[in-house]
């Protein structure tokens, strides 16, 4: 995480030391509250998981995605596009080889829609669409907590619940 030499890391642990009032020894509390080397998510990481069906993964990188970085609310769209292109890749199997789409999903994870396709029966994909509508009216017209929300859409995709 301090970079890729002996010399970034030797900096970095400098920087911590300095910051301590007894910098004789150095912990993992003081790591982690001194270097801001705190955890960010990425949502290909998220799509990563949820389109593997792991769910542990899942609840925590999109826990963790709506606490820290981004809103349900901008999460929406990307979720709906990602079931989307998995349903087009359902329905149009072997009928359709060339695709010329346009996702704003990362290029990452269009690579793997073919595969994350094969972890879903088209009945899910639909379900996980009609969650997303539900959990849109829901914040748009009542207090619902955005964690709450991602919780209860990746438990009943990935579970079929």
């Amino acid at each position: 995480m301090a970079g890729d030499s002996l010399g970034h890391l030797k900096n970095e642990i400098d920087k911590i030391s300095l910051s301590l009032d007894d910098p004789s020894e150095i912990n993992q509390i003081d790591i982690t509250k001194f270097s801001g080397w705190k955890r960010k998510y990425r949502q290909f990481e998220f799509f990563n998981f949820l389109g593997k069906r792991q769910l542990n993964k899942s609840l925590e990188l999109g826990r963790a995605l709506v606490l820290e970085d981004t809103s349900m609310i901008n999460l929406l769209y990307p979720l709906t596009e990602f079931f989307q292109e998995l349903l087009f890749i359902k329905i149009f199997k072997g009928t359709n080889n060339f695709r010329k789409s346009y996702t704003r999903l990362s290029p990452s994870v269009n690579k793997q829609l073919s595969s994350y396709a094969k972890n879903y029966r088209n009945k899910e994909i639909a379900f996980a669409l009609k969650r997303l509508e539900q959990i849109d009216k829901k914040l748009k017209t009542s207090r619902i907590k955005d964690e709450s929300a991602i919780t209860e859409f990746i438990y009943g995709t990935l579970t079929n619940g």
